[in-house]
């Protein structure tokens, strides 16, 4: 996962997913990096979106619309 989509706190590190149109924060595991890369062991299931823009505006329950998937 790009080190960009992870946000940082004293609670634990953080991404936002997508369910059902809306914006979920979810904690993670990083178990390491590989160049920009986090390698993430918990937290997130394969296949789920994980928010990648304007991430300083969205919060827990945002409306999220998908424009673009990367798959890596």
């Amino acid at each position: 996962m790009p080190q960009s989509c992870v946000r940082y706190s004293p609670e634990g590190d953080t991404v936002y997913v997508v369910e059902n149109g809306k914006a979920v924060e979810r904690y993670i595991k990083v178990e390491g990096t590989y160049k920009n890369y986090y390698i993430v062991s918990k937290g997130l299931k394969p296949g789920e979106l994980v928010v990648a823009n304007n991430l300083l505006k969205i919060t827990s329950g945002s409306p999220v619309k998908v424009e673009k998937v990367i798959k890596r």
